[in-house]
């Protein structure tokens, strides 16, 4: 298989890969896989995920640290979690990756600053990923090769 260099061909891998699973379903029946997109925060996340797993063959987990609602209480928890954690957080060859995906004018608050300069001064890789061409030039510049 040949590594992606843009959505549409990321599209291509995840059909190839639901071909691989579904063997013996006929290819008419199988449904395509649903475009990727780098448009909106949500889009570039999952493509970003789906890249590591499908691609590197590594792991990543999206992190949501959105407060959650307790209908016993009739308000919003506060996460327990440390503010500014990445987006999105891999292991790619044995290495600690976070992600902090930032799409339009969003940019880092000073939090996420505080832990990427953590994560760094501990021996983990982090970057911020604006595009998937983005995430691409920013992955392949740590020097990880794509399966």
């Amino acid at each position: 298989m040949t590594s992606p260099t843009n959505l549409l061909e990321l599209r291509e891998v995840a059909t190839k890969l639901k071909v691989q699973k579904y063997t013996t379903v006929p290819l008419h029946a199988l449904p395509r896989a649903k475009p990727f997109t780098d448009s909106t925060a949500n889009g570039l996340t999952e493509a970003i995920i789906f890249d590591i797993e499908a691609v590197y063959h590594g792991t990543a987990f999206r992190i949501n640290n959105i407060p959650v609602f307790d209908q016993t209480r009739g308000a919003y928890r506060k996460s327990n979690m440390r503010r500014g954690i990445p987006d999105i957080i891999a292991t790619i060859d044995g290495y600690f990756v976070g992600i902090e995906v930032k799409i339009g004018r969003d940019r880092q608050s000073e939090e996420q600053k505080e832990v990427e300069r953590d994560l760094r001064d501990s021996g983990g890789i982090y970057f911020v990923a604006t595009s998937y061409a983005d995430y691409l030039a920013k992955v392949q510049a740590e020097g990880f090769f794509r399966i």
